[in-house]
């Protein structure tokens, strides 16, 4: 359902998300939630994955560790900068 702008004009319609605050906003806070395990336990991410290796005792590097928590941060800010307009109107 598309909402009018406030000045009446039908070409700048916008969607209307009422409906979805909920789910959005949970759907949000378990991606920041994922997202911040993420960052604060990237070996235990990693110990999930063992599973696909041949030697599934073997260790992350420091490299990977890292890498796994920069892209953990910039996917939760993603995430909030996407979601989070749609879930405050």
């Amino acid at each position: 359902m598309l909402q009018q702008a406030h000045d009446g004009r039908e070409d700048q319609a916008r969607p209307d998300y009422s409906g979805m605050k909920l789910p959005l906003l949970l759907f949000m806070v378990l991606w920041i939630a994922i997202a911040v395990v993420n960052v604060v336990f990237p070996r235990s991410v990693w110990r999930l994955r063992s599973w696909q290796f041949k030697d599934p005792s073997a260790q992350p590097s420091e490299q990977w560790v890292l890498l796994q928590r920069i892209t953990s941060v910039i996917i939760g800010v993603a995430g909030i900068v996407i979601m989070a307009p749609r879930v405050v109107r």
